[in-house]
């Protein structure tokens, strides 16, 4: 069993190898390799092979929040699927490609009931992760110096946010808080230059999440320092750049919402997703409706995939998909002291709520693996207990390849 246990976990991170790979593309088309569907859909279809060779393994543990999320999935995929083939939708048009991230959530979820194979994957898996968030960083540096080109700029407000997860990783990796810290601004300034509202609310989120597993340490400084003369000078200091930083970050966030075009686009994509809500809020339209929508000529998505889902599932959605992911990464956080997966993986889930709030990510399957990972890893890794005494133990157990 084994064997069929290890081709699961290596069609997972050939998923996420897919995934982060086209991320890479400074021009942002993918390497035009996404205008095949197969292509396009790969990392989640190894993730239907690797459900299935789960599921012949493995016996399925059930909890309470994947019953819930496990059913909120088969009703969004048999009303996209009765759109399908009843509604005359093209494949784009219906919620179908959306809902077939569920398969890498379910993936995920079998595969962290197995200790041994869900540290296997992670140690492989965070290489390839860090490895991808270099260049994408690299290419915002070199684009801002003008010297390369890069096509659909907005585009890095989403792929930006590895680099705010790398940032925070460094601090469960190095002993040395210097260069943990260091390592974390260095990101949140370079995903600074993406300039966009949607780095703004993720930067602060980071910043936040950043005080919380530090605050400990943060408030024994404070207090055991405040008698020292630079105290209140490097303080006022500190307090003074964050300020100036944060001024900065949201006049280009005003600029760029008064010259975009897209920011007018969505006040009226997000009126009509709500208004679809109000009128249906018990259960939607079952998702039978299309998550485009017609802006003049164009068919495009509402830029929200919050409020696409809501106007597809009514409370549907909010009781089967964000109550009990809400409830996860609560849960989460009780243990932040010792359990890193916990930890880390919520940090990557709440920055892409985020960015959905806003963004069309569910559009988009090489991005959006990341984020059903987060959630299936979440919900399935009940067995795992990564105590430690330190989180550097931690990682090298979990980066030192086996």
């Amino acid at each position: 069993m084994r064997p069929l246990r290890r081709m699961g976990s290596l069609a997972l991170l050939l998923g996420a190898m897919i995934g982060l790979f086209l991320m890479t593309d400074p021009t942002n088309t993918n390497y035009g390799l996404v205008k095949y569907p197969v292509i396009k859909y790969s990392p989640y279809l190894v993730s239907i092979i690797a459900c299935f060779l789960f599921l012949i393994t493995n016996k399925i543990k059930f909890n309470k929040m994947s019953v819930l999320l496990f059913c909120f999935f088969f009703i969004a995929l048999a009303g996209s699927t009765y759109a399908l083939f009843t509604n005359g939708f093209m494949f784009e048009e219906t919620y179908f490609g959306r809902m077939l991230g569920g398969f890498v959530f379910i993936a995920f979820y079998l595969l962290s009931q197995d200790s041994y194979e869900v540290k296997w994957f992670i140690r492989r898996f965070l290489y390839i992760f860090v490895l991808t968030t270099c260049i994408i960083g690299t290419i915002l540096i070199l684009w801002k110096l003008g010297l390369i080109y890069v096509g659909l700029s907005q585009m890095y407000q989403v792929k930006g946010i590895l680099l705010v997860a790398t940032g925070l990783l460094s601090f469960f990796v190095f002993r040395s808080e210097l260069v943990s810290t260091f390592i974390f601004i260095s990101t949140i300034a370079i995903y600074a230059l993406v300039g966009k509202t949607t780095s703004l609310l993720v930067i602060l989120a980071a910043l936040a999440f950043f005080v919380l597993i530090r605050w400990k340490k943060i408030k024994k400084a404070l207090l055991s320092n405040r008698k020292n003369r630079m105290f209140y000078p490097v303080l006022f200091i500190l307090l003074f750049v964050l300020l100036v930083f944060f001024t900065y970050m949201i006049n280009y966030s005003i600029e760029d919402r008064l010259d975009s075009r897209g920011h007018g686009v969505r006040e009226v994509t997000f009126a009509l997703r709500l208004s679809e809500f109000i009128d249906s809020p018990i259960y939607g339209s079952l998702f039978t409706s299309s998550p485009l929508l017609d802006y003049g000529p164009l068919h495009i998505p509402s830029h929200s995939d919050i409020l696409d889902l809501l106007s597809g599932g009514g409370m549907i959605s909010i009781l089967f998909f964000y109550l009990p992911l809400m409830l996860l990464i609560m849960k989460s956080f009780q243990a932040i002291n010792y359990r890193f997966l916990n930890v880390w993986f919520s940090f990557l889930l709440l920055f892409y709520l985020v960015a959905m709030s806003v963004n069309p990510i569910l559009f988009m399957p090489g991005q959006c693996f990341i984020f059903w990972m987060s959630l299936g890893v979440l919900c399935g890794q009940k067995e795992l207990s990564f105590r430690t005494r330190g989180y550097t133990n931690l990682m090298c157990n979990l980066l030192t390849p086996k």
